[in-house]
């Protein structure tokens, strides 16, 4: 008994890492409207002074820090997640396949 594989594919190939930019251009507006709030605080706070002035300064700029490095670390993965993303979806679209066959042999007429 003889046997064929094969991969069949109901859709063609498809590189869906396009679909990644719309987040990440979401992701880098969140991060320009991050900027500028900090840029408008601090320009409040620069007219006054102290302990709580210093204090609330510090930590909106650590805050700052802390969500430029999520936001730059969501971007930068953004790719790999595209990619396992068209993976996952271009598997699905096709199908392996097994074709089991007997071999008859044909004697030609007398």
């Amino acid at each position: 008994m003889g046997q064929l594989n094969r991969t069949y594919r109901f859709k063609p190939f498809e590189n869906l890492k396009y679909k990644s930019a719309l987040f990440k251009h979401q992701l880098e507006e969140m991060g320009l409207l991050d900027y500028e709030m900090v840029m408008s605080i601090e320009k409040e706070l620069a007219s006054g002074s102290g302990r709580i002035v210093e204090e609330s300064l510090k930590a909106l700029l650590q805050n700052h820090r802390e969500n430029e490095s999520i936001i730059n670390g969501y971007i930068s993965q953004m790719d790999l997640v595209a990619d396992r993303y068209s993976q996952n979806i271009n598997d699905i679209k096709e199908q392996s396949i097994t074709i089991y066959y007997e071999e008859v042999e044909v004697s030609a007429p007398k």
